[in-house]
């Protein structure tokens, strides 16, 4: 999952306080589908009341775990990334209450710092999303924008085949998702000044961007977390370092693939 928190506007109806949210399924060769789209409108300065509470109850309902149709296999959410740009605090606050979920905070680009590991997905000298303490219980998930914005923005062009499997990067949408949110989703222009690229909205929403790029981001998290597992476990059993460097996203989502298979009824 991927939140915005919007402080929203008191004199536009249209722009409440709010906190919106794409729960993302992420596959093989980066095809994405969108599960579904929640906005939870009201205060959003109290982490126990408002908006917070409203998706802290939609989350006790749900379980944060979405049924499959076809055959009721349960997917869980996996890790969930909330905006803390507006109000850091509120944030720290709330993603105490649950597991697996971190406040993060986005920025054009990371450069990869004085003996910082390379990024295995990225130019050498910047990095796809950095975690960083605060205090000593809390995680922030800093993030380069500009890499996530590309890669919804190419996997956007993918046309659908008239039958599956899709091409890699596609992107999966709900037949009944509105205008608002492919507007949203498709409010920014990529800018290039001489090598550095930006990304603008010109004043247009893009929440559900930001959303995206979130639980892009989350999933990265995800999949290099458990892709260390592998790694740990090979090494203990004497793999050399060119194995292990084989190793890669891959393997995870082929095993996760293999796990979650269709079940025939």
């Amino acid at each position: 999952i991927g939140a915005d928190v919007q402080q929203g506007s008191e004199n536009n109806p249209d722009n409440p306080p709010r906190i919106e949210l794409e729960i993302l399924g992420v596959g093989f060769a980066y095809k994405t589908w969108s599960i579904d789209y929640k906005i939870f409108t009201g205060d959003v300065s109290d982490p126990f009341s408002g908006a917070w509470e409203k998706l802290h109850q939609w989350a006790l309902a749900t379980r944060l775990t979405f049924t499959r149709r076809i055959d009721g296999f349960k997917f869980p959410v996996s890790l969930v990334f909330i905006d803390s740009g507006n109000d850091p605090d509120i944030v720290y606050q709330f993603t105490q209450r649950w597991q697996n979920t971190y406040p993060c905070k986005g920025f054009s680009d990371l450069k990869k710092r004085k003996n910082e590991h390379e990024d295995e997905l990225t130019q050498s000298n910047l990095k796809r999303y950095r975690p960083i303490k605060v205090g000593e219980d809390i995680t922030l998930y800093t993030i380069s924008t500009v890499y996530y914005k590309n890669q919804l923005y190419n996997a956007l062009r993918v046309p659908r085949q008239p039958q599956d499997p899709q091409k890699p990067g596609f992107c999966d949408f709900p037949v009944d998702y509105d205008e608002r949110y492919f507007d949203q989703l498709t409010a920014e222009e990529k800018i290039i000044v001489g090598r550095q690229i930006k990304y603008d909205s010109k004043g247009r929403r893009n929440e559900s961007t930001d959303c995206r790029v979130y639980g892009l981001c989350a999933a990265d998290v995800f999949l290099d977390a458990e892709l260390q597992i592998y790694r740990d476990h090979a090494r203990a059993k004497g793999a050399t370092k060119a194995q292990l460097m084989d190793m890669n996203h891959r393997l995870v989502i082929d095993e996760m693939t293999r796990q979650t298979a269709v079940k025939k009824r």
